[in-house]
């Protein structure tokens, strides 16, 4: 027993992250959050799905899930975190954000990162319903447009699959905050151009605070369309969160100082995770999509001002604990691999057991769902998406296979070691 213990506690030392720079366990722990929220909001909109033809909800079921029912409040937060971890990176190093050098080792960094684990999922998905039929039960959009499986699997590659044709991806549908990050990708170094090349601070905050009310208008008034294009969940719309989080790595250290001195900030976070998910049920109100957008922005800032907070507050501590930031940080394959299991385990889980109340249902399908849900995220975590972490690891694979064939070797290849900093997200 003690050993199982001492292998447990050794897990998240284990599965560190291969990256270089000081670990900062407290933003994985807000990726916990973030990736937390969108299991909850996936697994009850499968509970949801499943049972509504055979049980009806009671009022109050129907009240729980409408707040439930919303996993893309967790997607804001990821992209706060975006913003945020890409900000410090560039703020790390002192290169022109537009000069050569630095755009090459910023795009090829993204696509050596974050292209293979998307790549192997979206191959494995579409060769699996291929060679299976297997069609997800309960699911409308996967029957959306396009008809062919074929032109939805090459639009998810190009990141364009909500830009074409509106409808979410088929093969992964959580696919379309993907395409939104890498829109801000490729928009993120004309961002740090234009901002950080102001030096006076106060200057720079007056400037940001503009430009977050700039873009909260843009994303009010966007249009749905723009000819064939579809701009209803696209960049336009959600940059105001990746912008919050540039402005919080932009203004740390202040936030830091202020706080040091304030040991009840935690409650700053826990308002702000509450914030960020209950004004869900209001997204489908236009009327209310001003006011939603403030009170998730302003939640998202509570949430960073209390992980910058004293490293002794509840929420700070929460977030840094191993397994917390373990989870946090493998968030990037969790998202990637968690919806296809929910959808094969809850056509079989709901086809034997339909209970009269929803509640009960969720209850049944956190027990049964999410430790294998943890365990296939985790697996692919440690077997894939780690690799992907290794910052040349095309040369470390060259080298190996040069070994394996007796070839000689060229200039050794290094790996390195250790945990993210802010970390990258994906």
């Amino acid at each position: 027993m003690p050993n199982l213990y001492r292998a447990l506690v050794d897990i998240p030392h284990r599965l560190q992250r291969l990256t270089a720079g000081a670990y900062r366990p407290e933003i994985d722990g807000l990726r916990f959050f973030a990736i937390a929220i969108v299991l909850l909001g996936h697994l009850a909109s499968r509970v949801e799905k499943f049972l509504a033809r055979s049980s009806p909800p009671s009022r109050a079921e129907a009240g729980i899930f409408s707040f439930l029912t919303h996993p893309g409040a967790g997607v804001l937060l990821f992209f706060g975190i975006s913003g945020f971890i890409l900000a410090v990176q560039f703020l790390r190093q002192d290169r022109a954000p537009l000069s050569g050098p630095f755009l090459s080792r910023y795009f090829r960094r993204r696509i050596l990162r974050i292209e293979p684990p998307y790549l192997l999922l979206l191959l494995g998905t579409y060769a699996l319903i291929r060679v299976t039929g297997f069609q997800p039960p309960e699911t409308a959009r996967f029957a959306g447009p396009p008809a062919s499986l074929a032109d939805s699997l090459l639009a998810s590659l190009g990141y364009v699959h909500v830009l074409l044709y509106e409808n979410t991806p088929r093969l992964f549908g959580p696919g379309w905050s993907l395409e939104v990050e890498v829109q801000f990708y490729v928009f993120a170094p004309l961002c740090f151009f234009a901002y950080f090349r102001t030096r006076d601070a106060a200057r720079r905050a007056m400037i940001g605070a503009v430009a977050l009310a700039a873009s909260v208008a843009v994303a009010l008034l966007a249009p749905a369309d723009a000819g064939p294009v579809h701009l209803g969940r696209s960049l336009l719309v959600f940059f105001p969160y990746f912008w919050v989080g540039i402005l919080m790595a932009d203004f740390q250290d202040p936030i830091r100082a202020f706080a040091a001195s304030r040991r009840h900030w935690s409650w700053l976070g826990w308002a702000g995770l509450v914030g960020l998910c209950i004004v869900g049920p209001l997204q489908d109100m236009p009327e209310w999509r001003g006011l939603m957008m403030g009170v998730r922005l302003a939640s998202v800032v509570a949430i960073f001002a209390a992980v910058f907070s004293a490293e002794h507050t509840a929420f700070r501590r929460f977030c840094s604990l191993p397994w917390i930031s373990l989870i946090g940080g493998a968030c990037y394959s969790l998202y990637l691999t968690h919806l296809q299991v929910m959808q094969v385990m809850s056509a079989v889980m709901f086809r034997v057991f339909q209970p009269d109340s929803w509640l009960v249902a969720l209850g049944a399908a956190l027990l049964v769902q999410i430790p294998v849900v943890l365990v296939v995220g985790l697996g692919f975590y440690a077997l894939v998406e780690r690799t992907f972490m290794i910052p040349n690891w095309p040369s470390v694979a060259m080298a190996g296979l040069r070994r394996r064939f007796g070839l000689p070797a060229r200039a050794p290849a290094t790996v390195v070691r250790g945990a993210a900093a802010a970390g990258e997200r994906r």
